[in-house]
């Protein structure tokens, strides 16, 4: 059985590569802007948070301000974070690790 630290860090590798693995198709575009800089707070919710300062909205890549990251509660593989994406953008790829369920 998986220790909780390898949890935590399978749940930080599916949402690093989510939220930074947008590319244009038309080839031209970079590959490494991050995909989620817009978005809401809203726009984030998880099954728990560890505290205040690691809620679902700290899940950002690329965030200047504030503590660094989500935490869920409980480290074990029932924890999840859901990120909104919003409508989907034609021009644009999305590329993840992971399972994703559609709501």
């Amino acid at each position: 059985m998986p220790s909780g630290g390898e949890g935590v860090a399978g749940i930080t590798a599916l949402v690093a590569s989510l939220l930074l693995g947008s590319c244009g198709t038309g080839g031209k575009e970079m590959c490494d802007s991050p995909l989620v800089t817009s978005l809401l707070p809203s726009s984030f919710r998880s099954s728990s948070q560890l505290s205040s300062s690691h809620g679902p909205v700290f899940a950002k890549v690329n965030r200047r301000e504030g503590a660094g990251g989500w935490s869920p509660l409980v480290s074990d593989r029932y924890q999840w974070l859901e990120v909104d994406l919003g409508e989907a953008d034609p021009d644009h790829c999305h590329s993840h690790t992971g399972t994703l369920r559609q709501l």
